[in-house]
């Protein structure tokens, strides 16, 4: 075999390998780009809440911190549609759409304090009522750059909660409805990745702006953490 030969089949191999590269690359960018397209989907959460409370009462007494306290967690699940709207090849407007309930507090407990001449008394730990929520949410997910195609994101922006009922099973404190908020705020932040092509998962922190509950005793925010799954519609 003369030296022409051999270069021209050394050639081939180079242009083989090349078109090779080339198409494997195509390949993953093609997944990166379907990964994030347009879509809607359906998922459901479980949600662990729980109410913060402040007592202006002993803010005398106590600092900011130690007169905010964590009462009436409860776990639950919603329901909600999502889509997926790109803004660019790993940018997406991200609006949710879900229906949940928030457990609420009745007074359970009695404290007293020695420092002060009467008694107390607090939001305990046993809830009663029940909160039925409209939630609308507005969030960007950014996909990153991680492994051959783009299927792990994160997410963040605004929750708006409107409370559409109760179910008024119990108000043995009757200031826990003066002040109560039927809009509220929160901010939403989280991660997610999709698998099989065709559902996700997403594990989220969020927390109220405003105040569901704001009187001249208290006022009340509640918080949730929440694990995710969907399936995507389309």
């Amino acid at each position: 075999m003369d030296d022409s030969t051999l270069n021209m089949k050394k050639m081939k191999m180079k242009i083989i390998i090349f078109m090779a590269l080339g198409i494997l690359a195509s390949n993953n960018n093609l997944s990166a780009q379907e990964t994030n397209k347009l879509n809607m989907a359906f998922s459901t959460k479980g949600n662990f809440q729980a109410h913060t409370v402040h007592y202006y009462e002993l803010d005398s007494y106590y600092s900011y911190n130690e007169n905010t306290e964590m009462v009436g967690a409860a776990l639950n699940a919603s329901l909600g549609l999502s889509g997926n709207i790109p803004l660019s090849s790993s940018l997406a407007f991200f609006p949710r759409l879900g229906y949940t309930k928030l457990r609420g507090l009745r007074s359970t407990a009695i404290r007293y304090y020695s420092d002060k001449p009467d008694f107390i008394r607090v939001l305990g730990h046993i809830a009663e009522t029940r909160y039925y929520f409209i939630s609308s949410d507005f969030l960007l997910k950014y996909y990153l750059p991680l492994g051959k195609a783009r299927h792990s994101w994160i997410y963040g922006g605004l929750r708006t909660d409107f409370l559409l009922w109760d179910n008024d099973v119990l108000y043995p404190d009757e200031q826990i409805e003066e002040g109560m908020n039927h809009f509220n705020l929160s901010y939403v932040g989280g991660f997610g990745f999709d698998f099989w092509n065709r559902f996700f998962f997403s594990l989220e922190y969020s927390n109220n702006i405003n105040t569901f509950v704001n009187n001249d005793r208290y006022w009340i925010r509640y918080f949730s953490v929440s694990a995710g799954l969907g399936v995507y519609l389309f």
